[in-house]
């Protein structure tokens, strides 16, 4: 292992939030009186919570739901931020949005992105060149929010993302225009575990197939000056194999925050995060045939080194300022600045390989080193008015981000060699430098919303996003400027409405526009001087929601229609360049639709029996390509549920069970050949078969502290695919059956 990744990332994070644990060290962890949460929660009609115009200390409430999750037992939570800026019922919210709460992230054994992602309504995953993808309804997610805030980009320090810092993911799917998320695959969100108002601890160890080992360390309480100062650590130490050749993953989390009432009105919650991921043996995709058939290699095949290195590392500060200004109003600050930092040595052997000879298989060796840093700001005052003898809710606010990225990569061929009967590469020198590269992107822009409430039951919801900025600088590694694109000023509309046919039964309703800028995209001829027209479209959609059991069910049924156009395509005028340093060239042609239908049920549907269930449909069409699908990696019925009972005589006993089934789905497309830069390609497709992975799990309560867990995914060993792309990399095998035991405290 190279010396220096030892010295690559500052310690200074790790040491920052350290000394912020130490302080909980010195603090009684238990309040005379103050007992344990319970295990089972009981939703209120608490009308006047659900708007979260009341600023308060978090605290544990076995008797009510509300936006924070954590303790209450629940699948579903009371409130949410997603679709808005304030907390809202989903039953308010005139899109598809789906909430993954604390409890179902602890019961699935649910640490990181890919797994939670997976268990998400309507969400495939795909991985190419080492980066996750998710995609919704036919179309890749891009966009990420924490705490309901500016809209990020979906880098990798959330692509890597340890959940044990957060206390819900939630995903909105659909284009979200009005508050920067213009594109139609949808939005994630994360909630932050808040520190809470009453001492509590939590302890969590884990073991699992392929020597998975986990720790967990969770502590928060009131620090100081009578319960107006409260913080919480978290801390995770992972080590794990996994069940391909030689891949080994590190990961160190700590994150701390404080909550402060710097008056009756004034929330003060900040804190910040440190996560470091060292991977060796570095995973790789497998290629295929050039003809799209299956290699048939075995499933622990990892065509790599031991010593191939990938370090991750991501350190992220945010402060969030909720000021009270009467009894109807307040206002919101929401900062975050985060650092991303990756480097890499691997090598790999990829290309297509021939069916007749076996041949065609090379061994790259391909380095990297990249920085990454993102600053959002969300400014937004909201609240609601009386006229006309009716309550009606206004959200006016400002957003912006600045993200740069600077870094450099090569790769470098090294030799042919066989996929069946590698020979492995001897250690690659890592280079001391790159030339590097940076891009710089700003974006400033203003959103206003106004929920009317012509009568009782009908809420009308008009708003629009007016881009005051957005700007993309390129450098090149000489220090020139490559290019410069400004954007026009544009403005993006959104239109909703929810009717209540019962208290608990609402017909809905939106429309929203696409909106993407493609200055990344520059028209032809060579080297492209001129950037395509953003990319535009609009998103429909019709459905029902109801809740059930005092809130604590929640079901819905939504029907949708998504038109893209102008999306950037090869323009076939012009010879592909590889070796380019711009992009160029493309021309704006596309015009993409997918249309479907979603069904989810989330929440208690008997006593003691938690449900998430749900089905989606999609239908997707290229309307440029004779109607053929353009994401045929979407399949066209993909079905999840998750279920957990807690025994009523036996309550120290639950047990629980899941599926994720979808039909068939495929690949198609062009790869270059072995040495060429420009000209011919090679087509292939190729369908991977649809399949079902079952997944359950036992657990049992020693005492009132005390829960031994068993948790079992892919049950019956199903040989299968998670990810295909092309013929020459990007082909992940499914994790084979798996067990992982956990002991979890909570004092």
């Amino acid at each position: 292992m190279p010396a220096l990744r030892a010295s690559r990332f500052s310690p200074l994070p790790l040491h920052l939030c350290l000394g912020f644990a130490t302080a909980f060290l010195h603090t009684p962890l238990r309040a005379e009186g103050v007992e344990p949460p319970q295990h089972e929660a009981r939703a209120e009609d608490d009308t006047e919570a659900a708007k979260g115009l009341e600023l308060s200390a978090t605290t544990i409430d076995a008797q009510s739901l509300g936006e924070t999750t954590e303790n209450s037992a629940s699948y579903v939570p009371g409130t949410t931020s997603m679709g808005g800026k304030g907390p809202q019922k989903l039953r308010e919210i005139p899109q598809s949005v789906t909430v993954i709460t604390r409890q179902r992230l602890e019961d699935q054994q649910l640490t990181n992105m890919d797994q939670v992602m997976n268990q998400m309504t309507g969400v495939t995953r795909k991985e190419a060149w080492a980066k996750n993808t998710y995609v919704s309804r036919g179309f890749e997610i891009t966009n990420v929010r924490y705490e309901g805030g500016a809209t990020s980009t979906l880098l990798d320090s959330s692509r890597f993302e340890d959940l044990a810092q957060f206390d819900s993911v939630g995903l909105l799917r659909g284009a979200d225009g009005l508050y920067g998320a213009g594109e139609p695959g949808g939005v994630i969100n994360f909630m932050y575990k808040r520190p809470l108002a009453q001492p509590q601890v939590k302890l969590m160890s884990s073991a699992g197939s392929w020597d998975n080992y986990r720790g967990e360390f969770d502590v928060t309480g009131p620090l100081g000056l009578d319960g107006r100062l409260r913080g919480r650590y978290v801390g995770v130490l992972e080590d794990k194999h996994s069940f391909v050749d030689y891949d080994h993953k590190k990961r160190n989390l700590n994150y701390a925050s404080f909550e402060f009432d710097v008056t009756d009105e004034s929330l003060l919650f900040f804190g910040l995060s440190h996560q470091r991921d060292d991977l060796n043996g570095v995973r790789n995709t497998l290629g295929r045939f050039a003809d799209g058939s299956d290699l048939g290699l075995p499933r622990s095949t990892n065509l790599t080194t031991p010593w191939s290195w990938n370090d991750i590392e991501s350190t992220t500060f945010f402060v969030r300022l909720d000021q009270q200004l009467n009894d109807s109003w307040k206002a919101v600050a929401n900062l975050r600045h985060n650092i991303n930092e990756n480097a890499q040595n691997v090598v790999e052997l990829e290309n297509p390989i021939d069916p007749v000879t076996g041949a065609g298989g090379v061994w790259w060796n391909n380095q990297h080193d990249f920085r990454t840093t993102e600053t959002t700001l969300d400014l937004n005052t909201q609240g609601s008015f009386e006229l006309f003898r009716h309550r009606h809710d206004l959200t006016v606010g400002v957003d912006a981000s600045n993200k740069k990225g600077k870094g450099g990569s090569y790769w470098n061929m090294l030799y042919a060699d066989s996929v069946f009967s590698p020979t492995l590469p001897g250690y690659y020198p890592t280079a001391e430098s790159f030339p590097d590269t940076s891009t710089e992107v700003r974006k400033v822009g203003s959103y206003t919303s106004l929920r009317i409430r012509p009568v009782d039951d009908l809420s009308l919801i008009v708003g629009g996003r007016y881009t005051l900025k957005e700007d993309t600088e390129y450098v090149g590694a000489t220090g020139q400027r490559l290019s410069s694109v400004e954007e026009d000023p544009q403005f993006v509309p959104y239109y909703g409405i929810v009717y209540d046919l019962t208290p608990t039964l609402s017909l809905y309703a939106s429309h929203a526009e696409i909106y993407k800028s493609q200055a990344t995209l520059l028209q032809g001829p060579p080297p492209g001087s001129k950037a395509l027209e953003p990319l535009t479209g609009t998103n429909y959609e019709i459905g029902i929601k109801s809740e059930m059991a005092d809130g604590r069910l929640l079901g819905s049924f939504a029907l949708y229609r998504i038109e893209k156009k102008g999306e950037g395509q090869t323009d076939p005028n012009y010879p592909r360049n590889w070796g380019a340093v711009t992009s160029c060239c493309y021309v704006g042609n596309g015009y993409q639709l997918s249309q479907g239908f979603e069904v989810e049920l989330n929440g208690e549907v008997a006593p003691g029996l938690q449900v998430s269930m749900g089905y989606t449909y999609n239908a997707n069409e290229n309307k440029r390509a004779g109607d053929a699908r353009f994401s045929t990696h979407t399949p066209r019925h993909l079905f999840k549920l998750w279920s957990d009972y807690r025994f009523q005589r036996l309550h120290a006993l639950s047990l629980g069970a899941g599926v994720v089934a979808q039909s068939q789905h495929s690949e198609a497309g062009t790869v270059v050949p072995m040495g060429s830069t420009s000209g011919d390609s090679l087509d292939y497709t190729f369908v991977e078969s649809g399949y079902a992975l079952y997944s359950a799990r036992a657990a049992y309560d020693l005492d009132e502290h005390w829960t031994l867990a068993l948790n079992a995914n892919n049950l019956f060993d199903k040989t299968y695919y998670s990810t295909v792309s092309s013929t020459g990399y990007g082909n992940l095998y499914g994790e084979p059956r798996s067990f992982l035991l956990s002991l979890s405290g909570q004092f």
